[in-house]
């Protein structure tokens, strides 16, 4: 029988090595059940060879489960405390998982209790890097990085929120808020209604970085987004405004290979110089750097959008996309000056 792999082909009975690696969404990853996002369907005597889980069904971050290291891979052991003034609390949810990106999404690997004294311990704990957080009804720990060895205390703190509205030339925005937080805070992301307000509950103090984009007809984001800073206290609801500048549409035009069916657009601020896909990866996380997010492939032929472009000079790239996975790792960027004014433009390119 064969079943969807995460990449979206089909892999039969008894894989090779290289496609059960290909299929698995997670490194120490793999799924039973051969109808689940990410699923291979391989038996347990042939998980046992290639050196995935050994105690089926193997499990993932998408389940509250304890996930064991693939085999022959060590394992340590995180262990301490949750507190709230001092005082150990029992009850307390503690999660510890990977990390994951910019936002440091945290992707869940085991979950515990703690008992009365406030003890807690993951006993098949990755040797790589790792962050742990505790939580109780109205309270939360910051995300923190646990240590290479030793205890460690994860402090419970009052909750706060964050809530205002959104405009734009006096009118009401339906837009993304995104906050990610800057001193353990965990990414959290909500979207303002149709009068524009919006409010985001259970967050860590601490400070954030807040990213809020407009949302156009697509339900996708698709407009400059404004990047500010906020600090949440305890126990209180902070008041955060924003208002987005009204902008011009940059329409873009892509001639395809024979042989692609997509493309990474992206609209950079000011004139940069760029040849490979690499060089853009530090800008991908800053206020200057838009990608695309609304494609339309015909003929052969792409066209996208970028919406409440701000007049100034940009940098327009576009680089190979193939869906299949099978691009390469860093493809060839072609790339544009363009001086954005009042009115909306179109521009041309053609991918290598």
């Amino acid at each position: 029988m064969a079943g969807p792999s995460a990449k979206g082909a089909k892999v039969g009975d008894s894989p090779d090595e290289a496609a059960v690696r290909r299929a698995v969404d997670h490194p120490d990853v793999t799924y039973r059940d051969p109808e689940r996002l990410g699923a291979v369907p391989v038996s347990p005597e042939e998980a046992l060879r290639l050196g995935l889980p050994k105690d089926p069904p193997w499990i993932g971050h998408f389940e509250r489960k304890p996930i064991p290291p693939p085999r022959g891979e060590p394992s340590r052991v995180i262990a301490g405390r949750v507190l709230h003034g001092g005082a150990p609390v029992g009850g307390a949810r503690v999660r510890m998982g990977y990390a994951s990106g910019h936002a440091r999404e945290l992707i869940a690997l085991d979950e515990r209790t703690t008992e009365r004294d406030g003890g807690f311990a993951f006993p098949l704990a990755p040797m790589r890097e790792v962050a742990v957080i505790a939580d109780v009804a109205g309270m939360s720990s910051r995300l923190v990085t646990a240590p290479a060895d030793g205890p460690i205390d994860l402090d419970l703190e009052r909750l706060g929120a964050l809530a205002g509205s959104i405009q734009r030339a006096g009118a009401p925005v339906v837009a993304q808020v995104s906050l990610i937080g800057l001193d353990g805070g965990v990414h959290r992301v909500a979207r303002s209604e149709g009068d524009g307000r919006y409010q985001l509950d259970g967050l860590v103090p601490g400070r954030y970085e807040v990213t809020v984009e407009a949302i156009g007809r697509n339900h996708m984001t698709n407009g400059t987004p404004v990047v500010q800073q906020v600090t949440i206290t305890g126990g209180r609801t902070a008041a955060h405004d924003v208002t987005l500048a009204a902008g011009t549409i940059v329409h873009v035009l892509i001639a395809l290979r024979s042989d692609d069916d997509s493309a990474n657009v992206y609209l950079v601020a000011g004139r940069i110089a760029v040849q490979r896909h690499s060089q853009l990866q530090p800008l991908f996380h800053s206020p200057t750097s838009r990608s695309a997010n609304s494609l339309s492939t015909k003929d052969r032929r792409m066209t996208t959008e970028f919406r409440d472009v701000l007049p100034g000079e940009y940098t327009l790239c576009i680089s190979r996309w193939d869906r299949s996975g099978g691009s390469e790792r860093d493809p060839a960027v072609v790339s544009r000056v363009i001086a954005v004014a009042a009115a909306p433009q179109t521009v041309e390119l053609a991918l290598p």
